[in-house]
Formats: structure tokens, C-alpha cells, sequence
């Protein structure tokens, strides 16, 4: 059971379990781990009028089922100026577009979640007098994560858009930066927007893909704009140093480095965990790639994409060593190289992390006082 019932003297409290399910005076249940939501309203009876209804439910319940692989994350929203409980919140755990997780505040401010390890977005939603505002921080998820959130009475926005088929972009400082425009700028209400999405086929991607040499490059757009009361100006620089957490695979890709190109220049940034402007660090434990920015456009992941190649030389016969040489075409020096032995003529190759590239496969052995040598060209892709 999800909630404790509700007790009446006029009336009998009805409940649904999320937005779509329905109505019903019993209690609703649930055994798997996750986070869930329970709306109820009081049906009265015929002396008494009804509080809420099924269209418009008098309130909502949060609540979550933990396990191992879904830890509990909880806190409160709260007022920044003055510690005040703020409850009707609308928290998010995000990643990118996609919500992992989400939780109405008590009238406490407090909320519930239960979420898989590992990094995401809150987002914190709430209403004012005025309108909903909206706050955006980094938050790591893991066993027993407390996490209170303080929202300012300020009218200060930050939001993150990650747009269709582009990486699930996590950020860090946004918030941060909206408040110091806020600081610096005035104005009753301030919003501070970044949107990410995966970058057209364009000059700047062409001039990004000639600086990686040949590395295949993943590319997107950053773009972070100020509204300012009702004046929105797009920032190429920030005040504050950003961070963004950007999911990536690493199997099989060597020499990662991030570009960017920002006024008509290509950067290949430094790797450092410095957290300073045109650095970045890779997570491989958890496969983030992790970029500090203070200046924003076009960036790209570049890489060289490697791959196992594995095979059987087979003459006659033989038995012996043979030596396997992999040369890339137009170079001297052998990729790679190593002795198998043949037995009855037949022996197995394997080589790893290989880029691609069009190569000149060659096994060379010695046959009492002749040498022999077969040759292969092969694609690795």
C-alpha cells in the first residue's frame, strides 16, 4: 500500500495512482521499485459537498519503493531568503530530455525519489503569485542521496533544452549564472536558457572535422541566451564557468578530444579536470565525458574509432612460426605485429584496437632456407 486513507466524517476519500488510472475508495498498491504518485479527492455524501473531484483532485501524495539498483533520494524545496517550505514543487531528475524520475513536495516542502545511480539534472519547478519559475542544478545519485534545494523569491530562471536525437547533456552552474545575471543585470525576472542539439551538416562542422585529421566527430550546438524582463540577448560568453556532462560510449574509440570552434576558430581543448574555461576529463568508469566552457557554439567529440580483427593463415602443410604484420597503406612502420604458430598449415591472427583504414595484411615464415611471405590488403571498418 502506497498511502495511508484518509478519514472523514462528511464523506469518503477516492484515489487514482498517477494521471491516467482510475478512480477508486481503495487504497492503491504497488511492489515493483519506482516512484509514484497518488491523487485523491473527498466525495461527499448527501450532506456534505464534495472537496475536489475526479477532473480537479484536491491533492496529490508522492511516494517511492526503493531497491539496491533504485536508491531514495530525498530533501526539501525551500526558500532561499528565508528557509521557507515551499510545497506543490514539481521535482525532475533529468538527463537531457529524458526524465528518470519526478515528485510533487508536501506541503513541508519535502519530496521523494528513486532513481539508478549516476549523475543528473534536477529540476525544480514551482509557482509563485506571479508564474512558474524554474531552477536547474547537478545532482549525483547514489545510496541515501539528501539533497535540499533553495529557490529564490527573485523571479530567477534556469532551464536546460536538450533537443530531439542529441545527447542526453547534463549541466552544471547554470543556475549560478542566472542569479549573477541577475545580480549584474537587475530586472524583475530573469532567465538564463541553454539549449543543446546535434549540429547540421554545416561550415562549422566541416571546419572542426579538417582540424581532427581524419578522427570521426560527433558535433552540436550550444547555445545559451539571457531574457532579461522581455529582452533576450544570446550569450557567447558567460560569466560563470559552466559544466556539461556529456554521455559517450568508449568502446573501441582512442584519442578523444574535444573541439569547439567559437569566432570562426578551431580550439582542441585541453583534457584537465582543472574545471577551467577550454578543459575537459574523461569518465570512462561511468562513460561521461565531462567539458568546462564559459564560451559557447559549435562543439564536437572527435575520436578514432578502433576495432578487433581476427583471422587464419593457412599454406599447406607447414608447421612452425609465422610473424603477422598489419601495415597501414602509405606507411612503413607495421600498426601492428605478432608471432602464431602453424600447425598442419593452418594458425590463428588476432590484433586489437586497430583504426580504420585500408591495410596490407602479411605472414612471413621460414621454410628450412626460404622465406615465404603471403599478402592481403583488408578494410578495417
Amino acid at each position: 500500500t502506497l498511502v495511508t486513507s484518509g478519514s472523514s466524517g462528511g464523506g469518503v476519500y477516492r484515489y487514482r495512482l498517477g494521471p491516467d488510472g482510475a478512480w477508486s475508495e481503495a487504497l492503491p498498491s504497488a511492489v515493483e521499485a519506482g516512484n509514484y504518485t497518488v491523487y485523491y479527492y473527498l466525495a461527499g455524501d448527501k450532506n456534505h459537498l464534495d472537496l475536489g473531484s475526479a477532473s480537479a483532485p484536491l491533492g496529490s501524495v508522492s511516494t517511492v519503493i526503493a531497491s539496491p539498483e533504485m536508491p531514495v533520494i530525498s530533501g526539501k524545496v525551500l526558500r532561499a531568503e528565508d528557509g521557507t517550505e515551499i510545497g506543490g514543487a514539481t521535482v525532475r531528475l533529468m538527463r537531457g530530455s529524458e526524465e528518470a524520475a519526478s515528485a510533487v513536495t508536501a506541503q513541508d516542502g519535502a519530496y521523494q525519489l528513486t532513481a539508478e545511480p549516476g549523475l543528473y539534472n534536477i529540476v525544480v519547478e514551482w509557482t509563485n503569485s506571479v508564474e512558474t519559475l524554474t531552477k536547474t542544478e547537478m545532482i549525483m545519485v547514489s545510496g541515501g542521496t539528501t539533497k535540499d534545494v533553495y529557490v529564490s523569491s527573485g523571479r530567477v530562471n534556469s532551464v536546460l533544452e536538450v533537443m530531439p536525437e542529441t545527447p542526453s547533456v547534463i549541466v552544471g552552474g547554470l543556475d549560478a549564472e542566472a542569479q549573477t545575471v541577475k545580480e549584474v543585470d537587475g530586472g524583475s525576472i530573469v532567465t538564463v536558457r541553454m539549449v543543446v542539439e546535434r549540429s547540421a551538416d554545416d561550415g562549422d562542422t566541416s571546419a572542426i572535422q579538417s582540424a581532427a585529421a581524419g578522427q570521426d566527430v560527433d558535433s552540436f550546438e550550444i547555445r545559451v541566451e539571457k531574457t532579461v524582463d522581455s529582452v533576450t540577448t544570446p550569450l557567447k560568453q558567460t560569466m560563470t564557468e559552466l559544466e556539461l556532462v556529456i554521455p559517450f560510449s568508449f568502446g573501441g574509440k582512442e584519442n578523444v578530444t574535444i573541439y569547439r570552434i567559437h569566432d570562426d576558430s578551431v580550439t582542441a581543448m585541453t583534457e584537465s579536470a582543472s574545471g577551467e574555461d577550454a578543459t575537459f576529463w574523461l569518465d570512462r568508469a561511468n562513460s561521461f565525458i565531462h567539458v568546462y566552457a564559459n564560451r559557447f557554439s559549435t562543439y564536437a567529440v572527435a575520436y578514432t574509432q578502433c576495432y578487433n580483427i581476427t583471422g587464419t593463415i593457412a599454406y599447406g602443410d607447414y608447421t612452425g612460426t609465422v610473424t603477422v604484420l598489419l601495415v597501414e597503406r602509405g606507411r612503413e612502420d607495421p600498426a601492428a605485429s605478432k608471432e602464431i604458430s602453424l600447425s598442419s598449415g593452418m594458425g590463428a591472427y588476432s590484433f586489437t584496437h586497430i583504426p580504420k583504414g585500408t591495410y596490407t595484411l602479411t605472414a612471413k615464415w621460414l621454410d628450412g632456407e626460404m622465406e615465404t611471405a603471403l599478402n592481403k590488403e583488408i578494410e578495417v571498418h
